[in-house]
């Protein structure tokens, strides 16, 4: 049962204060892959970031989320298989979300599973920038409501990710400064293996 109106707004500003109160990008991708979710009462919800890899772009999947479930981590950007990314061409409303910086709906179809995919280009530097899409799936076509909800959650994420892209870099050489320097470095490690104890 869709949300009333009064229900609606708490829920969008439920949301909208817990992923401002979010600093690690990984949670942050799980706060807005399950604020959409539950915000749009969406059967699915998919991000794909947008890799470049010297000429070529790259989709990569990296989060995925169904109802009464958590926020599955289809990849780790940082550890991306290259098996797992698809040309940027392959997916023609995807990349027209790409090119056209718009919101890009299909109708439902067999690769769809007969769901309306609605996707939303995800940006930072004020608009600027596009690093990725969310897909949101439903049965019948968003509502203006539904549209304009995901487009503020959307919006309010790539504002955060501008302010700790300017709060963790130095702003003269544009390098990282020291503790997300850190927290990178450290989760490009390999996990050790446990190390073996004596009976």
């Amino acid at each position: 049962m869709k949300h009333s109106a009064l229900n609606r707004s708490d829920s969008l500003i439920a949301h909208l204060v817990q992923l401002s109160g979010l600093r690690k990008r990984d949670d942050l991708l799980s706060g807005i892959t399950q604020a959409l979710l539950e915000t749009i009462e969406a059967p699915k919800v998919e991000i794909f970031g947008l890799v470049h890899d010297e000429n070529h772009q790259f989709w990569l999947p990296l989060t995925q989320v169904l109802p009464g479930q958590k926020v599955r981590f289809v990849t780790d950007p940082m550890r991306g298989d290259p098996d797992m990314m698809a040309p940027v061409e392959s997916d023609p409303e995807r990349h027209a979300c790409l090119n056209r910086m718009e919101v890009v709906v299909t109708a439902p179809n067999a690769a769809s599973d007969g769901m309306y995919v609605t996707r939303f280009p995800m940006t930072v530097a004020e608009g600027a920038t596009l690093w990725g899409v969310a897909e949101i799936s439903s049965v019948q076509p968003l509502s203006e409501a539904d549209w304009l909800d995901a487009t503020r959650l959307v919006t309010m994420y790539g504002n955060i990710l501008d302010m700790l892209d300017y709060s963790e870099r130095d702003a003269l050489t544009g390098l990282w400064n020291r503790k997300p320097f850190d927290d990178l470095f450290y989760k490009t490690l390999k996990p050790t293996e446990p190390l073996e104890t004596d009976p």
